[in-house]
């Protein structure tokens, strides 16, 4: 289960930033039209706010993601760590997964953009899986600031279970 509480949520930030990539919008923008913390004006969010309602949109213009690399940028989020109580042969085969993804996605960005520039796509998207990590920490800081400040945990159930670690 903790496996799948990190990967989830990392695997959620680089969806809804994709889809919003695709959508031409500089935030993030659900299927439904909705937005995060869309109670408040883009000018009254807080630092953390902001950060979350825009997420890593600006970064998939920069990498200018296709749906391929979107693909293959999703298996290394899902393969990133092994679950904590895997067995041996378990995070072999983690790692084995991990590196034949990793080299499908190095060799489609150097045939899409040619070698050098490849390279440097394949760098910034292996820090764009980093900064997704990163930003699960980020959400996890906001869903225990709201819930110590509003008590609306109710709204967010599932975010605040796979966050918060709450049951």
């Amino acid at each position: 289960i903790s496996w799948a509480r990190h990967v989830t949520i990392a695997g959620y930030l680089l969806f809804s930033s994709y889809y919003a990539y695709t959508k031409r919008s500089q935030v993030v923008v659900f299927p439904d039209g909705s937005i995060p913390v869309n109670f408040k004006r883009e000018n009254d969010l807080i630092p953390m706010e902001r950060t979350i309602r825009h997420s890593v949109v600006d970064k998939m213009y920069d990498l200018k993601m296709d749906r391929i690399q979107f693909a293959l940028t999703r298996s290394l989020v899902a393969l990133t760590d092994a679950p904590p109580d895997a067995s041996p042969k378990m995070r072999e085969i983690f790692l084995t997964e991990k590196s034949k993804s990793a080299t499908c996605l190095l060799r489609y960005l150097q045939s899409r953009h040619g070698t050098q520039n490849g390279l440097h796509f394949f760098v910034d998207t292996i820090n764009l899986i980093s900064l997704l990590f990163r930003r699960v920490e980020v959400n996890k800081s906001y869903y225990a600031y709201r819930a110590c400040l509003t008590n609306d945990i109710g709204a967010s159930r599932l975010m605040a279970q796979l966050l918060l670690d709450q049951e």
